[in-house]
């Protein structure tokens, strides 16, 4: 997919310049690869539920990839008109600051949840990371994330290198859209190689 974006610059500047344009397509494209992995990640948490072993994973990653997708969808922005700051909720409608502030509760009360969730089971969590590890989706994951957080760090950067080469915002959006391919890739091969056992015994 990102080679397909680099073979269509050399045939059509035009196109890809519309292509990777802010808020453009290829935003709606990272968006629904982030859907699919979560609903990969959705589809395999029924199954550890159902042998008795621990969900902790599935429920982080779920946590971590849904905003992602919230913030690839700036879903705040795009139900409340602002950005989440202090000063743009201080200036909402009455009736528009009380529904942010439900919303903001809901958010933390999710949050609050799923840290209560994974420090009760972090031993497990701890120890299918190392075992992720050991495998090739689990670097592949990882290559995932370290490519997406240098983009979000070096974003403004990215813009300007060879600008004459690139249209703006292609390196920025094509490292985004490298990220979620690679998620996609990881938790796609996940089920192959990781298959879902019993609760293993907790000697500790």
């Amino acid at each position: 997919m990102v080679g397909a974006l680099a073979w269509a610059l050399l045939q059509n500047r035009a196109f890809v310049t519309w292509f990777v344009i802010e808020n453009g397509p290829v935003e709606a494209v990272q968006g629904l690869l982030l859907a699919t992995v979560l609903t990969l990640i959705a589809l395999r948490a029924r199954r550890p539920v159902a042998v008795g072993a621990s969900a902790v994973s599935e429920v982080v990653l779920f946590y971590g990839f849904t905003v992602l997708l919230a913030g690839e969808l700036e879903a705040w922005s795009a139900v409340f008109g602002r950005t989440l700051t202090t000063r743009h909720v201080l200036a909402m409608s009455r009736a528009k600051f009380s529904a942010a502030m439900v919303a903001l509760a809901l958010i933390v009360a999710l949050s609050a949840a799923v840290a209560i969730y994974t420090l009760r089971h972090l031993r497990e969590l701890i120890r299918w990371g190392f075992g992720a590890l050991r495998t090739g989706w689990g670097w592949v994951l990882i290559g995932g994330l370290l490519t997406f957080a240098c983009t979000e760090l070096f974003e403004r950067r990215l813009d300007w290198i060879m600008a004459t080469v690139f249209p703006k915002t292609f390196l920025e959006e094509g490292l985004e859209l490298l990220a979620n391919t690679l998620f996609v890739l990881a938790l796609w091969d996940r089920d192959r190689v990781e298959p879902v056992g019993p609760r293993p015994r907790d000697t500790g």
